[in-house]
């Protein structure tokens, strides 16, 4: 197995992390100096092209002032033909909008591609918020049964407490929550966030 210099892997990474959320938090604009013709961002499942379409997607996020706070940076080498060795850095943390009482989670990966000494440019970028149970508390939980039996209303007590298990008429649905996420016990049920 191939040894890694980890200690420069991680440098970079973590350089690259604080510069790249300042600017998001501070300079959103500033941040299409990252990327170049080839990059593509996916963000929450939307796939963009290029600097200037990534850099208008980042613009218009529907808010202004936010501040990211970084719990996770991981890093790994990833090689590329003609021997140019990339970096592949996973960030999880939480983002705080502006006039918001909870912070949002969220996971980003960016592929880092070398262009300069010491310079790296952002080739592959994925993002996604991560609801947690949290996101659901105080929050109806409306389970549609297909077998056409009556919406039944719960309310989420805690992320950590069983849901009570209403049956529907037919018998065909008993929901719990499991601490982690919640489950339905047939798999012809649907659950709806209202």
């Amino acid at each position: 197995m191939a040894e890694t210099n980890k200690g420069i892997e991680e440098e970079v990474a973590s350089a690259f992390v604080n510069h790249y959320y300042h600017l998001f938090d501070n300079d959103r604009s500033s941040l299409s100096s990252l990327y170049n013709p080839t990059s593509l961002l996916t963000f929450e499942g939307q796939t963009i092209y290029g600097v200037d379409n990534i850099s208008n997607k980042l613009k218009q996020l529907p808010f202004d002032q936010c501040h990211h706070l970084i719990s996770t940076v991981d890093s790994q080498p990833s090689s590329m033909a003609g021997g140019c060795g990339g970096i592949l850095v996973f960030v999880s943390g939480s983002i705080q909008l502006h006039g918001e009482d909870h912070p949002l989670r969220f996971s980003q990966t960016f592929h880092l591609i070398p262009v300069l000494q010491g310079s790296f440019f952002v080739q592959n970028e994925m993002f996604r918020l991560n609801y947690g149970q949290e996101a659901l508390l105080g929050k109806k939980v409306l389970p549609l049964c297909h077998r056409e039996c009556m919406p039944i209303c719960m309310k989420v007590i805690e992320a950590t407490q069983d849901i009570c298990e209403p049956a529907c008429q037919s018998g065909c649905l008993q929901l719990q929550g499991r601490g982690t996420g919640l489950s339905a016990s047939d798999q012809g049920v649907d659950m709806v966030i209202a």
